[in-house]
């Protein structure tokens, strides 16, 4: 017979159709107390419980002290108003509940520290030392708290580090350890837990790693439990309020730095620098140099091979790259770099050889590849006939001595304060300067002119020495001074002397007005001796309008036959003559 349960049927004898008689069973839904049956439904005797299908419904350790056998049910009970436990206690469970991925586990401190420690109640354990539910043991309530609570906030970037802090964390009685968890969910519907066992301040830190997902996390709970809530723990605080926080994708800003304002002419020095949401890693700073603007820098960081810092000698467009302590990559826009080592190169345009005139129109220009030109500095010397070359000397302009101008009228009687200039020659050169400040050099002139006033002038001075049979060219020099075009009819006294271009000893030549014309006359002497030779100018237009200029010419033997005796020159001068008519006849 079970006391608890109605197992006896009745036999027959005993039973009877009476209801009020509660000798025996006659349902198995009937309970048993003491002997007595009671129908299903009906109360008990004694105590506060009530028979349910054969089995009185009550709280098994009604009345009942820690560690004492619970009532119609097998167990050990936790308390008067606790629970029986079958296995004979009420042992709290340290074991952490798993986690399956992606979700995770980050312990502060994993030592729970009550292994035997058994719980008493709804809130309580017991207080015989917290090791066993011992009968006679009194149940003593656990309470838990914190001081302080802050989530984490803001915007947190791969390799920040977010911290939930949780200051003052105690619990009543103190040698009774208690749990702290707090949960984060991912914006992928992950999750962190965060676990401590004991008191104190508690720390739950977090680095936020590449890998993570970006936008809102939410801190969904932090709380203080006896045991896992899992593991049948009971709570003593509980914050569900949801806090959130952002994570980005970290933020780089890179710069190359050291570009000169202005156009140099020496090198500059570029270097990449760096501000993050994190700290950046100098280690990674690198360059890209490029000849011409990109236009934008490339995002392929394994692209820039160049070490930070670095010397750009020319006109450059350099583009930086870095990393972040995370390792995120930044990358910088264009810097140009204005360095010009390269002097321009400029020229003046030639001027005739010869000019009637003492002012003369100047024309120059110039090149630079890189910084362009700045100004022209005009240098002039002279020469007077037959002396030395003067100095050589800056020609000032209205805007200084190196000018923008690139072309200016030259007065030479007002540059050389010489009102006769007849015969002088001038020589021009042009150096440039450019924006970086590369001058030019030069060690020769660009261009020169030789001033010539008179109608016709033959271009040496000095005695003109021929040898005998032997042919020469002299340079006769006309001039046309006049406004308007003229033909000048010229002449040559000797018969020994024509001019190149007719064979003659005339010839008329068109001339523009203030026009300088450099002729050649060829001599063939036909005797030893000196003789003079004229040649005349005379204007077709204005008859009266004549010059001549005159040259001593001297005929000397041919250094290769110094011992001629007189009957070998008079043959040699009789065949030089046949060949001059022969020569004459031909011409004719």
């Amino acid at each position: 017979m079970n006391e608890n349960v109605a197992e006896r049927q009745c036999d027959g004898y005993a039973c009877t159709n009476d209801p009020s008689d509660k000798a025996c069973c006659d349902q198995t839904s009937d309970c048993v107390w003491n002997n007595v049956c009671y129908n299903d439904g009906d109360g008990h005797p004694s105590l506060a419980a009530t028979c349910n299908n054969g089995i009185w419904e009550a709280n098994p350790c009604m009345g009942k002290q820690c560690g004492e056998p619970c009532l119609f049910i097998s167990g050990i009970c936790d308390g008067p108003d606790g629970n029986c436990y079958s296995g004979g206690g009420c042992l709290l469970d340290c074991s952490p509940p798993s986690v399956t991925p992606p979700d995770q586990r980050i312990w502060a401190n994993q030592n729970c520290g009550r292994t035997g420690s058994y719980k008493c109640g709804p809130t309580s354990v017991c207080s015989n030392s917290y090791t066993s539910c011992t009968t006679g043991g009194t149940s003593t309530q656990v309470t838990g708290s914190w001081s302080s609570y802050t989530p984490p906030t803001g915007t947190y970037y791969p390799g920040q580090t977010m911290h939930i802090t949780l200051n003052g964390v105690s619990n009543s009685p103190s040698a009774f350890t208690i749990l702290t968890e707090c949960r984060i969910v991912k914006p992928d519907g992950s999750s962190i837990y965060f676990d401590n066992w004991g008191s104190g301040n508690v720390d739950f830190s977090y680095q936020i790693q590449p890998t993570d997902p970006l936008g809102v996390w939410t801190l969904d709970y932090c709380g203080l439990w006896s045991d896992f809530e899992l593991n049948s723990g009971w709570s003593l605080r509980f914050d569900n309020t949801d806090y959130t926080f952002d994570v980005n994708q970290s933020q780089l800003t890179v710069t190359v730095t050291g570009a000169p304002p202005n156009w140099q002419n020496i090198d500059a020095t570029a270097n990449v620098s760096c501000v993050g949401s994190l700290d950046c890693d100098s280690s990674s700073y690198r360059m890209l140099t490029y000849d011409s603007d990109p236009g934008t820098c490339p995002s392929d960081y394994s692209s820039y091979t160049l070490p930070s810092p670095q010397a750009i000698p020319s006109h450059q467009w350099v583009c930086g790259a870095a990393k972040d302590n995370a390792g995120s990559e930044g990358f910088s826009n264009p810097t140009e770099f204005k360095v010009d080592t390269t002097p321009p190169s400029s020229k003046l345009k030639m001027l005739s050889t010869y000019t009637s005139q003492t002012s003369f129109n100047l024309t120059w220009n110039g090149t630079d590849d890189e910084s362009g030109i700045d100004c022209y500095v005009i240098q002039y010397k002279y020469q007077p006939p037959n002396q030395p070359e003067t100095s050589i000397k800056n020609i000032t302009f209205p805007d200084g001595e190196c000018t923008t101008q690139t072309q200016a009228i030259f007065d030479a009687e007002l540059a050389t304060g010489i009102p006769d200039l007849d015969g002088y020659t001038f020589y021009f050169r042009s150096l440039a300067k450019d924006n970086a400040g590369n001058q030019e050099t030069k060690n020769v002139f660009d261009t020169y002119t030789k001033i010539f006033m008179a109608m016709v002038k033959f271009e040496i001075d000095e005695t003109f020495q021929v040898t005998m049979a032997r042919t020469e060219i002299i340079k006769i020099l006309v001039s046309n001074s006049q406004l308007i075009a003229d033909t000048i009819h010229l002449s040559l006294n000797s018969p020994h002397v024509t001019f190149l271009d007719t064979g003659t000893q005339t010839m008329d030549l068109d001339m523009n007005p203030h026009e300088v014309r450099a002729l050649k006359a060829v001599v063939y002497p036909s005797s030893l001796g000196t003789f003079n030779l004229t040649a005349t100018a005379t204007s077709n237009v204005n008859p009266s309008l004549t010059g001549s200029d005159w040259l001593e010419v001297t005929v000397v033997t041919p250094p290769e036959f110094p011992g001629l005796n007189f009957f070998s020159l008079c043959l040699l001068l009789t065949i030089s003559a046949l060949i001059y008519l022969k020569f004459i006849q031909g011409e004719e």
